[in-house]
């Protein structure tokens, strides 16, 4: 998932929504690979990142699981919806 730029949320405030919900999430972890120190070893060219930064700063990740968690999603919803 990622929180909308425009919404005016910050994904701190989503997060910890989550976590007060008993929701578990994980941030993106590669998010922009040009906000991690490693690019500095790369001889590299970039024109922007905009669609990568979106990711990184305002992404991530909620479980799943192949059988039905109808109800946990139900629960995910009315917990954001509140935001």
């Amino acid at each position: 998932m990622i929180v909308n730029p425009a919404s005016g949320l910050e994904r701190k405030a989503v997060l910890e929504k989550l976590k007060a919900a008993g929701i578990e999430y994980r941030i993106i972890t590669g998010g922009n690979i040009l906000r991690h120190d490693v690019v500095k070893y790369y001889d590299y060219t970039v024109a922007g990142s905009k669609n990568a930064d979106t990711a990184h700063y305002n992404g991530f990740f909620v479980g799943n699981h192949p059988q039905d968690i109808r109800d946990k999603i139900d629960h995910l919803h009315k917990t954001l919806k509140a935001l």
